[in-house]
């Protein structure tokens, strides 16, 4: 209530009542984020919470380019997919109430495309006729998308009572045969197939 109070005849006063209705700005949160990922692997990304907005929040992107693979869900404001290119873009997401309120949110993407590698490159297996070898050591991949490998023989042929396991790349066995020559094993990423790496394994079998 604001009261007037005339200057010169003190007695003569009014009032007048003003109504404030002061609410809440609307945000999207996280209002940045920076989403990293390798090329042919799915992303994550932190989908915003929208807050002190009137109805159905849809989203749209109003600023920047999404990566090529990648897709906005218009109902959840998240952007989704397996990224087929390096990118290094930031995108604006701008939600929108139905009734009222828009806020926006910026998204950052840092997709690379280092090359996938194996650990140990290569290996030495010596052994005799008849004597099971010393296991090779299991492969350890880098730079895939991290759900999963596989490993195949590509190059080259395994001795006679070798065998190569396919979910660690590790070759056991006892020879039955001589045998001198080179394999080469490639690691394929099971959520990313275009990423593959390989290792080289030298194989000197003798009789007993």
């Amino acid at each position: 209530t604001i009261t007037a109070t005339d200057t010169t005849g003190p007695s003569r006063t009014a009032t007048a009542t003003i109504t404030l209705n002061i609410t809440a700005a609307p945000t999207l949160m996280p209002a940045t984020q920076t989403v990293t990922g390798l090329v042919s692997c799915p992303i994550t990304m932190t989908p915003p919470t929208p807050s002190n907005f009137g109805g159905t929040v849809t989203y749209a992107v109003t600023s920047g380019t999404t990566p090529a693979g990648l897709t906005l869900d218009t109902n959840t404001g998240a952007i989704t997919g397996t990224t087929s290119a390096t990118s290094s873009n930031t995108v604006t997401i701008t939600g929108t109430g139905s009734v009222s309120g828009s806020a926006t949110t910026q998204v950052t993407f840092a997709i690379t495309n280092p090359a996938m590698t194996l650990a140990p490159p290569t290996q030495t297996v010596t052994g005799t006729t008849g004597t099971p070898i010393t296991a090779t050591s299991t492969l350890t991949p880098s730079n895939g998308c991290g759900t999963g490998t596989t490993y195949a023989i590509t190059t080259g042929t395994l001795p006679t009572g070798l065998t190569l396991d396919t979910n660690t790349g590790a070759i056991t066995g006892t020879p039955t045969a001589v045998s001198s020559n080179t394999i080469t094993i490639t690691a394929t990423d099971t959520t990313g197939p275009s990423r593959t790496a390989t290792a080289t394994i030298t194989l000197n079998i003798t009789a007993a």
